[in-house]
């Protein structure tokens, strides 16, 4: 069992019809990263690298972007800007990052 410090600080979750499953993202106290779960040839998958430009301080939310076909994320930075990071159509591209000012 997970000590409380290694217990998600966060969490949001989507259906991702691609993938005929529910992908999810987690925040861990440890390190202020997200992680990124979802489903590839039937088994669970993590990405925890693509996420480590930006610590999450506030709200996260996910959401599935049809025109994409892939999940994107948004949260507040600790540096307190509105981090998306989503995935273009460009094949073999990884997620990409953009920073936004909170007005």
């Amino acid at each position: 069992m997970a000590s409380a410090s290694e217990s998600p600080q966060m969490t949001t979750a989507v259906w991702a019809p691609h993938r005929k499953h529910t992908e999810f993202f987690e925040v861990h106290h440890h390190h202020g990263h997200l992680h990124y779960h979802y489903v590839e040839q039937g088994a669970w998958r993590k990405d925890e690298n693509s996420f480590t430009a930006a610590k999450v301080h506030g709200d996260l939310s996910a959401v599935y972007e049809l025109q994409r076909s892939h999940t994107s994320v948004f949260f507040r930075g600790s540096d307190g800007l509105l981090n998306f990071f989503y995935v273009t159509v460009v094949p073999g591209v990884t997620m990409e990052h953009l920073l936004k000012m909170l007005q």
